[in-house]
């Protein structure tokens, strides 16, 4: 800076009262070490509670999927930043025990579905609970009540708890497709009919599948809606169908066919699939003979079906060879499009890789009697028996031959076979009742005496009743 011009700041200076150089001197100093205060400081703590809060939302995402070791990570990370945190810590011996603090609402939602998937129904019935101290609406504690209450031979508190179900179209609920699957298999067991499950999977089941988030969805959400759309078909023959089904018949499809896309696709979902799919073909011909489905329509749909069926049970036989329902699968599939070379072909293989598997050799029996070589099917079942004599299955397959080859001595006898490796089994005592009573005459008396050691169980197994009825 030239001379003349530091002479003349430093006069200017000079001519400002000491008492504001001294207040600016002041101001500076202290803003000086505000600066430095934040630095060292403030700015340190503002990212700590700025990382607490992005934990404790990383923590509600990871919830959702149910990551518990992900989970056990934030949480320990939330301890190590702030000691002082009472809900971090509790959630973190939650984790650990698997037993949620009875203040919080929200770890049951964790540790209830830790224990379903464990099968410790005590423990899950505790959680249950819980949250139900917090939500009487939740549907899967409500529904895990009522198994649990099964389990233990309690009818009286299922029905109660079922009952105490709310309309599953209100969100406190929480209804997703594996809590309306779980309800599906309730209202079975006691006997009630599902009718107001139908009308979700009508309505909200059919929405979801049909909504362009759905392909997006994990394999596990894809294949239980699939499952929860044929939940919603009527399985009496003498009723029509919901409407409204139709409206996912491609949309299922759809899903079905992402889902196999998926990399994440195991065996265990493939075979779920599978099933699903040999369920959707009768489905679909019911819609098209009530005029659901128009005439025009049908065999579209159909033909895309049986494609996504056999190609479902070759990607589980690529996966696994010796995946039995993959080879019956594709049997079903040859013989309904009458291609006789190829079901033998699926059912020989299948037999060759999978052993004597009672159901193969189920189709490959009804396959042969159809064609009339019913004693050709005797043979092989009494070769099965012998190289497995302790298979109750494949003993009462037998009887179901011989029977139909009109050897009721050699059918009885498999009977007996089967009875003595489980004598109170439902299967069997209605098998041997059911040969008994199409034999009329002095058989019959036996029939009954044998559906009598059913006992209370007989009531409630339409089968059972419908023979002893006959019997009488």
């Amino acid at each position: 800076m030239p001379t003349t011009l530091r002479t003349l700041v430093r006069f200017r200076l000079m001519r400002i009262p000491r008492w504001i150089r001294w207040s600016a001197m002041v101001l500076l100093v202290v803003g000086l070490a505000a600066g430095t205060y934040y630095q060292l400081k403030l700015q340190p703590q503002s990212r700590k509670l700025q990382r607490i809060a992005e934990l404790w939302s990383d923590f509600d995402r990871v919830a959702k999927s149910g990551g518990d070791a992900e989970l056990a990570t934030i949480l320990d990370e939330l301890i190590v930043l702030n000691p002082d945190d009472a809900l971090a810590a509790r959630r973190r011996v939650a984790l650990d025990t698997g037993s949620a603090d009875e203040s919080d609402a929200m770890m049951p939602l964790l540790t209830l579905p830790s224990h379903l998937r464990a099968g410790c129904w005590p423990e899950a019935a505790r959680e249950a609970g819980k949250r139900l101290a917090h939500e009487p609406n939740d549907w899967l504690a409500r529904c895990t009540m009522a198994k649990a209450a099964l389990l233990n031979g309690d009818r009286a508190s299922a029905l109660r708890e079922v009952e105490q179900l709310p309309n599953p179209n209100n969100a406190a609920c929480r209804v997703t497709p594996a809590s309306l699957l779980f309800a599906f298999e309730l209202f079975r067991e006691l006997g009630r009919e599902p009718t107001v499950l139908r009308e979700f999977v009508r309505d909200a089941i059919v929405d979801s599948v049909r909504s362009s988030a759905a392909e997006s969805f994990p394999v596990a959400v894809k294949v239980q809606l699939v499952e929860c759309y044929l939940e919603g078909f009527e399985i009496k023959a003498e009723r029509m169908q919901p409407n409204g089904l139709n409206r996912g018949v491609i949309a299922v499809g759809r899903l079905i066919d992402s889902s196999l896309d998926d990399p994440t696709c195991d065996v265990a979902w493939i075979h779920k699939i599978g099933l699903c799919c040999n369920r959707l073909i009768p489905a679909f011909a019911q819609l098209r003979r009530e005029g659901q489905i128009t005439a025009e329509q049908h065999p579209t749909i159909a033909s895309e079906q049986e494609r996504r069926t056999k190609r479902t049970w070759e990607a589980l036989i690529a996966r696994d060879p010796k995946a039995a329902p993959a080879y019956h699968g594709l049997a079903l599939v040859a013989l309904r499009s009458h291609d006789a070379a190829a079901t033998w072909q699926q059912l020989t293989e299948g037999l060759k890789r999978c052993g004597d598997n009672p159901q193969l050799l189920a189709l490959y029996s009804l396959v042969l009697r159809a064609d009339d070589q019913a004693p050709a099917a005797l043979d092989r079942l009494l070769q099965a028996v012998e190289n497995d004599p302790k298979n109750i299955a494949l003993w009462l397959l037998m009887a179901e031959t011989a029977e139909a080859t009109g050897r009721r001595d050699v059918a009885l006898e498999a009977c007996g076979k089967a009875r003595i490796l489980d004598p109170k089994n439902p299967w069997i005592i209605r098998t041997e009742a059911k040969i008994h009573i199409d034999a009329g005459g002095a058989h019959t008396h036996t029939g009954i005496q044998l559906l009598n050691l059913l006992g209370d169980a007989l009531a409630s197994d339409p089968q059972a009743a419908r023979l002893y009825i006959r019997g009488l």
